[in-house]
């Protein structure tokens, strides 16, 4: 077996990782590079720790890891890992010791970790346990949630023996009535579903996005925060952007990430005057489809949101896979009971971060 870390400026090597997280059924989004180097714009480095069988070897595993401040107050997370591929599930436990290892080595105070691990569903892009090393206490639970890692699935598998119009029936006799009804509404709208890929009229679909976030008292990351890796991703073909347009005007926005297989639903957003278009359903609709057309495996709908949004979600009839419960390592007691105090006021004064980067180093 040959590990090795993959750092920011690793142009090739990161770019066999992401292809790795497309191709495996294991992959997930939260693991591409494109996603970790995303939060760069919040003082967060990454490091990817990759496995071969040999060094010749393709990829068969590996672990992207998030890092936040310094050797006072800094802390790792790993969002939904390690990856490993059908077959080489033996490597997730010296993947995870040497995670531990490179914490303790950086001087973190706290590691945590979100695991693809699942014991209520049977599905290739699950594992039902990764062993735990057994040099460290681990915990139960996640301190700090980073990296918008949902610990869960609700996921809607695709009929693999139909097409076309036969497809589209067997799909819809899976949603609940109201919905299949909605999407059949929202066809007769003259809706328009366009895939974006220009910085313009990306830039004008987040902005629906945004909108909708501020509408419904949720925060969305900022264009120019965000920005850059929704154009890298779409460009890398990572990431679909669907806008639905109306008289010539875009109504609706969907942004999902493609990794494991699978296309994954983030972000979207409609217009408030959109009346009665239906256009949430016609572009979750539309993104199946479209995920059918890639040969995709299913559509996944992500974590579940406000009370409306849930509803929503819950009229196509998604499975609800929970993911077992994260783990965390403590490394220095007192910085983390520190942090744990600090971190809600951080969180509202992003601003003072940089200062918290800048204190010097203390004692641990």
């Amino acid at each position: 077996m040959h590990l090795e870390w993959l750092t920011p400026d690793d142009s090739e090597g990161l770019r066999l990782w992401d292809e790795f997280l497309l191709n495996t059924p294991r992959g997930h989004y939260c693991q591409l590079s494109t996603w970790l180097r995303s939060f760069e714009a919040y003082r967060f480095t990454f490091t990817v720790l990759i496995a071969r069988r040999l060094p010749s070897c393709p990829i068969a595993g590996g672990v992207g890891v998030l890092q936040f401040g310094n050797e006072t107050l800094g802390l790792m997370t790993v969002p939904m890992g390690p990856i490993l591929d059908i077959g080489c599930e033996d490597l997730g436990q010296p993947l995870l010791e040497e995670t531990l290892r490179h914490a303790r080595s950086s001087g973190v105070f706290l590691l945590q970790l979100q695991f693809p691990c699942s014991v209520d569903a049977c599905s290739a892009a699950l594992l039902e346990t990764i062993p735990l090393p057994e040099s460290t206490q681990a915990h139960a639970g996640l301190p700090f949630s980073t990296a918008h890692a949902p610990n869960q699935m609700l996921w809607i598998g695709f009929p693999r023996e139909s097409d076309g119009e036969v497809w589209d029936e067997q799909m819809l006799r899976g949603f609940s009535t109201m919905t299949r009804r909605n999407i059949r509404l929202s066809q007769k709208q003259e809706l328009e579903l366009r895939e974006v890929v220009g910085e313009s009229e990306m830039r004008q679909a987040y902005s629906i996005i945004e909108a909708n976030g501020r509408q419904q008292g949720y925060a969305t990351r900022s264009w120019d925060d965000f920005g850059p890796t929704l154009l890298d991703q779409v460009a890398k073909r990572q990431a679909i952007m669907l806008v639905a347009r109306h008289c010539n005007m875009p109504v609706g926005a969907h942004y999902g990430v493609l990794a494991g297989g699978r296309y994954s639903y983030l972000l979207g957003g409609t217009v408030r005057d959109g009346g009665d278009l239906k256009i949430g359903h016609f572009l979750h609709w539309m993104a199946m489809r479209k995920a059918r057309e890639l040969d995709l495996l299913g559509y996944d709908l992500t974590s579940g949101g406000s009370a409306g949004v849930m509803r929503f979600k819950m009229g196509f009839r998604p499975e609800h896979i929970a993911f077992v419960s994260p783990r965390y390592y403590v490394f220095s007691r007192w910085r983390f009971e520190l942090f744990t105090r600090c971190y809600p006021w951080l969180r509202k004064h992003k601003l003072l971060v940089s200062r918290v980067l800048s204190l010097p180093a203390l004692s641990r």
